[in-house]
């Protein structure tokens, strides 16, 4: 379970620390020396970078397993009045894999997968319970448009089925996962050739997820938006796409039939609203501005490290 820090921005991005968070995007393994040889400076230099980038928290690397794997079938977005902090909602959860915590303009939001739409229920309700609770809204995830997070192959007669080396290798990957193949000999008794295919194919298979982000260094504010539509929500959806800043977007049900996250400059979220006011289909939305950005597992590309 994860709740958010804030990120230490008295680190300023300069143009190659942007440049290295565009290659972590886009190969969260990239090596030191690769990156190092793309621009022709020292790996000692990238590595020194990368530890500020991290510490700093401009950009963050995590994995772990999808959802599907603990179980999980149900996703699901709860905004929570309270005077508890999100820290405390969290640790009221107890031990549950796949939660993200934030703020969004005073009210806490919630991120989370479960097995069922009883268990979400029974879930949402012992919030309601809690006397420093004045409110929960609970949007279901009917169908997670971006980030794409595409279900796990179904493991028949020609793919063996996961096993214990299976499972500790997307444990390793949780704890770090920019380790080095080679580094996980130990725990598995593997070489490192074998160590990346077979975590080679737990990517493909969709069964490991890694996921970065990362911060432009430009002032910019986050914002979660709730959208009602009065056309084909679905349609609707895919025409916001095109948002620029969006990293989060999917249709469900609840108050709102379209939830959505943009990272917008500062001062230019007047015209994100109108955008999305002036989109057709679009009958309202609502806007909340986050304090802590929270994320769900992205399937990325996955190029060896060695």
């Amino acid at each position: 379970m994860t709740t958010p820090a804030e990120p230490d921005h008295r680190h300023t991005l300069d143009p190659i620390d942007r440049r290295i968070i565009g290659m972590l995007v886009d190969d969260p393994r990239i090596s030191y020396q690769e990156i190092a040889d793309r621009l022709g400076m020292a790996r000692a230099s990238i590595r020194a970078r990368m530890k500020k980038l991290l510490d700093s928290q401009a950009v963050q690397i995590t994995g772990g397993p999808h959802p599907h794997l603990h179980g999980l079938g149900v996703a699901a977005e709860l905004l929570i009045d309270t005077a508890l902090s999100a820290e405390q909602v969290a640790a009221g959860l107890g031990e549950r894999p796949c939660v993200r915590t934030g703020y969004a303009d005073g009210l806490i939001t919630l991120s989370l997968w479960t097995r069922d739409d009883s268990e979400l229920g029974d879930l949402a309700d012992a919030l309601r319970a809690h006397p420093e609770t004045r409110s929960v809204e609970v949007f279901r995830v009917a169908n997670l448009i971006q980030p794409q997070l595409r279900i796990p192959r179904v493991r028949g007669e020609d793919l063996a089925p996961l096993d214990e080396v299976d499972h500790t290798l997307m444990d390793l990957m949780a704890d770090d996962p920019r380790a080095t193949f080679t580094s996980f000999r130990a725990a598995t008794g593997l070489s490192a050739t074998t160590v990346s295919a077979r975590i080679h194919r737990l990517l493909e298979l969709g069964e490991l997820l890694l996921t970065v982000t990362g911060r432009s260094g430009a002032p910019a504010e986050t914002h979660r938006i709730g959208i009602t539509v009065h056309a084909p929500a679905q349609a609707v959806a895919l025409s916001l796409l095109q948002l620029p800043g969006l990293d989060y977007l999917a249709v469900g049900h609840g108050r709102y039939d379209i939830l959505a996250r943009v990272v917008t400059p500062l001062g230019r979220q007047d015209a994100l609203h109108r955008r999305i006011r002036r989109t057709p289909g679009v009958e309202q939305a609502r806007f909340w501005r986050t304090a802590c950005e929270y994320d769900l597992p992205v399937l990325l590309n996955h190029h060896n490290k060695t």
